[in-house]
């Protein structure tokens, strides 16, 4: 069994990130998104697992190369819009809101530079850098869990979280700015 359990986790992973959106859009109660917060933790959780199966039990696969990258993507994506959603209803979340856009952003344009290289045979390989960006961008989505169901007011806390965004679209785009370079770099040795 534990050849497939890394396939699965991917799997369940991929199945889980619009599951959980379409329950947080269908069910918008504090309840329901301390529950969504603590989904998305499992969800992120597998990711580790998933991996560190496959490299324990020497099964890298195909399908795990392929889609693991893209189940992270989906969950991260999915939540960013989904609290930009949320937050775009409130003018005083403006800052979050364009952070939320850039990283957005950030993320579609490495995912695109990543398509393009792919058949000319061209890969951008994950930084460790990148790893911590995933790292913080998770930490970020728990904060806004949070925020949503706290619904915090008090000044201390509201900077904290905009510096908490600030700092994750720093390290997001500073990684994105060295795959944009990186990618330059390929196609002009091509």
């Amino acid at each position: 069994m534990h050849v497939h359990l890394p396939n699965i986790l991917t799997f369940l992973r991929l199945i889980l990130a619009p599951a959980l959106i379409i329950y947080l859009i269908v069910d918008k109660t504090d309840s329901a998104k301390f529950l969504g917060m603590f989904v998305f933790i499992v969800i992120i959780a597998t990711d580790f697992f998933d991996g560190y199966l496959a490299r324990k039990f020497n099964n890298v696969s195909n399908f795990g190369k392929v889609f693991d990258p893209i189940a992270d993507k989906m969950i991260i994506l999915l939540l960013l819009c989904f609290f930009l959603g949320i937050y775009l209803n409130s003018a005083d979340d403006l800052l979050i809101c364009i952070i939320l856009i850039l990283i957005i952003s950030r993320e579609i344009l490495v995912s695109g530079l990543r398509e393009f290289l792919g058949p000319k045979g061209k890969e951008l390989r994950v930084t460790m850098l990148a790893k911590w960006k995933t790292f913080n961008q998770s930490v970020l989505i728990i904060i806004l869990f949070l925020d949503q169901v706290y619904n915090f007011t008090d000044d201390l806390v509201k900077i904290v979280i905009y510096l908490f965004c600030v700092l994750t679209f720093l390290i997001t785009w500073y990684t994105g700015i060295g795959y944009i370079k990186s990618a330059l770099f390929l196609v002009q040795n091509d």
